[in-house]
This record gives C-alpha cells, structure tokens and sequence, in this order.
C-alpha cells in the first residue's frame, strides 16, 4: 500500500467520525466514493477533500488544491473509488515537488 493510498485510508477514518454509524465508509478498494452507488454526497466529498489536503501538506509540506476537481468535469472519475483518488494526488504531489 503506497502512502499517499494510507493517508487516504488515514482521512476517511476521519470523516467516518463525524457521520452518523449509519452513514460511515467501509474502507477498501473497491468501495464507490462518488458517482453512481457512491458512499459520499457532495458534501462529503467537499469534507474528505478538505481533511486530504491537510493530511497532504502535514506529510509532504505540499500544498495540492485537490478542491477544484471538485465541480470539474473529471470530479466522478477522479473520487471514483480510493486507488483512482490516490493517482491524482499522487499527481499533484508529484507535480509540486518539481
């Protein structure tokens, strides 16, 4: 498991302890974010991303606005499921620390 794919792991743990028992993520790969039989609405979305970009910059000192996906065209594939969420932030990361 790569670290940015444990961080992810590391904030939906997060998340989970602000929703209702009801509502909470089961963490695995498989598991569908957003989108169609998505776990999250929009507004968790918005809050998983905003724990993420934290998580981010206290591991890395980076700073990745992981945010303007958010209403992006590509925001359904993106936070399709935790490995394609990992590959763009491992992107943005990457894209940072040139």
């Amino acid at each position: 498991m790569s670290i940015i794919t444990s961080i992810i792991r590391d904030a939906i743990k997060e998340l989970n302890l602000i929703l209702a028992p009801e509502d909470q993520i089961v963490i695995d790969s498989e598991t569908i974010l957003y989108g169609k039989n998505g776990v999250l609405d929009s507004m968790g979305i918005i809050n998983l991303t905003v724990i993420l970009e934290e998580m981010i910059y206290e591991k890395f000192n980076v700073e990745i606005a992981l945010s303007e996906y958010i209403s992006s065209s590509d925001m359904t594939e993106i936070f399709k499921n935790i490995e394609t969420l990992s590959a763009r932030i491992l992107a943005l990361v990457e894209n940072k620390q040139k």
